[in-house]
């Protein structure tokens, strides 16, 4: 992590930008509208506000309240990535998408990276709105009026790839712009379960699909397993 780039400046205008891109919709959803102006607020946006000043009250938040909550629950951010990947098929791209809709696993990675950066500075403000008080109330809260609001547009995705595209942000340098936020010290988890491949049965994987779990920010993040198919 040390190695990537650090530009909050360049990660907080995206996240505007990708927050801002549906809000004329004539049917946006009172629960996203709280989500916005607790965000709005949490970064200090209001009259003659300008990125450098919203940049400053951003990392504020973030290490203030909510790296700190992370660090004490880190199993949420990582429940809601497996959750996502789940979803959206990750790197095949959504079920519904159309049949000549552009797919690549560099696209594909580009739109995980902007949805999970969108959700994370959602949260970041949200934490600097409620400061100490920043729960997992508030992260259930939030994850879900924005997963609402932008997940199931069918426009969305098209128009967050136009926007990193745009951007400058859709390579390799740019991701991980929108992936870091701080130096932070490793935190130190359990060791993982270990995980085996499944059995090889008559040419093929002995295991079955099974649909992706709701979001719990209570919940460890586990990697699906595997289930072993029937003998005969």
């Amino acid at each position: 992590m040390e190695a990537l780039p650090l530009n909050l400046s360049a990660q907080l205008d995206v996240v505007l930008r990708l927050a801002g891109m549906l809000l004329h919709r004539s049917n946006v959803r009172p629960r996203f509208v709280e989500c916005v102006q607790a965000f709005t607020a949490g970064i200090g946006n209001g009259p003659g506000a300008i990125l450098e000043s919203l940049t400053a009250r951003y990392a504020q938040a973030h290490d203030r309240y909510f790296a700190p909550f992370i660090r004490r629950q880190p199993h949420i951010l990582e429940n809601y990535l497996v959750n996502t990947i789940l979803r959206c098929r990750f790197p095949f791209g959504p079920e519904d998408a159309p049949a000549d809709a552009p797919h690549s696993m560099a696209r594909e990675y580009a739109l995980l990276t902007a949805q999970f950066a969108l959700t994370k500075g959602f949260l970041i403000g949200v934490a600097g709105f409620h400061r100490e008080a920043f729960s997992a109330v508030h992260v259930v809260h939030t994850v879900q009026a924005a997963s609402k609001h932008f997940e199931h547009h069918p426009e969305f995705l098209r128009l967050a790839y136009e926007l990193l595209v745009e951007s400058r942000m859709d390579g390799a340098w740019g991701l991980a712009i929108l992936l870091r936020n701080a130096k932070e010290p490793a935190l130190s988890r359990p060791a993982s379960p270990a995980i085996h491949a499944p059995s090889l049965q008559a040419g093929r994987w002995a295991s079955s699909p099974s649909p992706p779990p709701a979001f719990d920010p209570h919940l460890p993040a586990q990697p699906p397993h595997p289930r072993s198919a029937p003998q005969d």
